[in-house]
C-alpha cells in the first residue's frame, strides 16, 4: 500500500527515490570532499564500485571522476535532476 501511495504522490518507486538520494549525496561528496570514489561509493550504499560507476553514469551522464572535474554548477542545475 505504501509503495503504491509513494508512486502516486511522487511518480517514482521507493527504489528510484533511494537511488536518487544516493546519487545526490554522491554528487555532493564528489564536489565537497577529498574522499576517493571508492569511499564515496561505500558511504552512499554501494558495495561494488563498478556498479556505482555504472549507476552514476546512467544518472548524470558522466563518470564520477568526470563529474568531480567539472566546474561547479549552481543549485538550480542540481535541483532539475531531482
Amino acid at each position: 500500500y505504501l509503495g503504491n501511495l509513494l508512486k502516486e504522490e511522487t511518480g517514482k518507486t521507493f527504489l528510484e527515490l533511494v537511488q536518487m538520494q544516493r546519487m545526490v549525496r554522491a554528487s555532493v561528496l564528489l564536489k565537497n570532499s577529498k574522499k576517493n570514489i571508492d569511499e564515496i561509493a561505500l558511504e552512499v550504499g554501494y558495495d561494488s564500485t563498478s556498479f556505482f560507476h555504472r549507476k552514476f553514469k546512467q544518472y548524470f551522464g558522466c563518470t564520477p571522476s568526470q563529474f568531480r572535474k567539472k566546474p561547479r554548477e549552481d543549485k538550480n542545475t542540481l535541483n532539475t535532476l531531482l
